[in-house]
């Protein structure tokens, strides 16, 4: 599939990994058990995850040979990292193949072209796109061949599985989200957040004082395609937390009614009652993303055992439909919001659900993980919310999270659940 090198990793570095896990992982390393459900739908991506000693042996060695990359690089590397003159550029770079659907281009035409190959099919300038591959490749988005022919020797593009998550149509691709955070919206807000919001007396969002309106708001005032590009993302989001979930959250039993608040077109709802055949469920958004979520249901053929409810997380009234839910889902919820509204929503699910029903919070855990890149990313998160949301929005501990559950008053019974991913739940 990808160049001789990757095909070499793909052989050797699960093998070490698999023999480091079974020397050491299970007795060193707290690891999960697992959970199989009842059925595994075809391209479900619950069977790729590796298990629980690999998984902690292979995050364990990634982050040891980030630590020592960064360690041993010097200084002005590092801070040429930091200041965006790689990390942005590096954004740039795989937002403008995701832009021009090169890596479908490649996929779709024998998944090894060259770059003349390549530009004919995509309409761009060969010299210029010459350049964007060759950083593309030091980026490990794509792996090159020199092969032979009749005109000499040429050299080919092919995707790594890395750029594979650029391709439009594959299980798991993060192309929505790349084209996101590369918007001007988005880089405007978070510049704004460290110039004004961090010097503030009353401070505001960095999007705020970018757009001089909260984000939804602005999404409501006429940016349409903004909204849909920021739901798709949050789709894209939901595919790889969602297939964590399923693979270590234990349901009450193979008969449910699972609930996913705010939980858009009902990726992670499709998910769930795809692997629990005799589970029923509802997706509970905002009324003008019913339609869509609706439409989805029906496409993902469980329409029969699914809904879409429109309605307002502030507003009880609005939830009563949600009173037979066994589960309630806030994915990626609570961190949009400061402790006052955060106890609202709390307290709201607390006033529809019935006697037993259950509460599952999906979020980042600040400090539950002894990996640095994974405390990277939340912390990273945490300014990103600043610049995003309303002020008072931030990642969490896990002390901050039962805290808002105890004063919403939900019983102390609350326990964390570690997942193969960046989130807890």
């Amino acid at each position: 599939m990808n160049a001789p090198v990757d095909r070499k990793s793909s052989l050797y570095l699960p093998a070490l990994v698999a023999l480091l896990a079974a020397f050491f992982g299970a007795k060193t390393l707290k690891c999960g058990s697992g959970v199989t459900p009842p059925f595994i739908p075809p391209g479900s991506l619950v069977p790729s995850l590796p298990s629980w000693p690999v998984f902690n042996v292979a995050v364990r060695l990634n982050g040891l040979f980030s630590y020592l990359a960064e360690v041993t690089a010097p200084p002005n590397v590092r801070l040429h990292k930091m200041a965006g003159a790689t990390w942005v550029v590096s954004g740039y770079v795989a937002r403008a193949l995701a832009l021009h659907e090169i890596p479908d281009a490649i996929a779709a035409h024998g998944g090894s072209l060259t770059v003349g190959e390549i530009a004919a099919k995509t309409g761009t300038n060969p010299e210029i796109l010459k350049r964007y591959l060759d950083a593309a490749e030091k980026m490990g988005l794509v792996a090159t061949k020199r092969v032979g022919s009749r005109d000499g020797t040429k050299t080919t593009f092919r995707l790594t599985s890395t750029g594979e998550l650029l391709r439009k149509d594959v299980v798991g691709s993060l192309r929505d989200m790349v084209l996101m955070m590369g918007q001007s919206y988005v880089h405007d807000a978070n510049r704004a957040a460290g110039e004004v919001t961090l010097k503030a007396k009353v401070p505001r969002s960095g999007f705020f004082e970018a757009n001089g309106k909260e984000q939804w708001n602005w999404f409501n005032d006429g940016h349409l395609e903004e909204m849909n590009e920021f739901d798709r993302t949050m789709t894209a989001f939901g595919t790889e937390m969602s297939t964590a979930i399923i693979a270590d959250w234990v349901p009450p039993s193979e008969e449910f009614k699972f609930c996913d608040i705010a939980g858009g077109h009902g990726t992670t709802l499709a998910l769930i009652l795809q692997h629990y055949p005799r589970a029923e469920g509802i997706v509970f958004d905002r009324p003008e993303v019913v339609p869509a979520a609706r439409e989805y249901l029906q496409e993902q053929g469980i329409a029969d055992r699914a809904s879409a409810v429109g309605g307002d997380f502030f507003d009880s009234s609005t939830m009563q439909e949600l009173r037979s839910c066994d589960v309630f889902l806030l994915k990626w919820i609570i961190h949009n919001w400061d402790d006052k509204h955060s106890i609202e929503i709390l307290r709201n699910l607390r006033r529809v659900g019935q006697e037993g029903a259950r509460l599952l919070i999906s979020d980042f855990v600040v400090g539950t993980s002894s990996i640095r890149d994974f405390e990277l990313v939340k912390a990273q998160s945490d300014i990103f919310m600043l610049g995003m949301c309303p002020i008072g929005a931030k990642e969490r501990t896990e002390a901050d999270f039962l805290r808002l559950l105890n004063e919403a008053g939900y019983p102390q019974e609350s326990k964390l659940v570690s997942l193969r991913t960046l989130i807890s739940l």
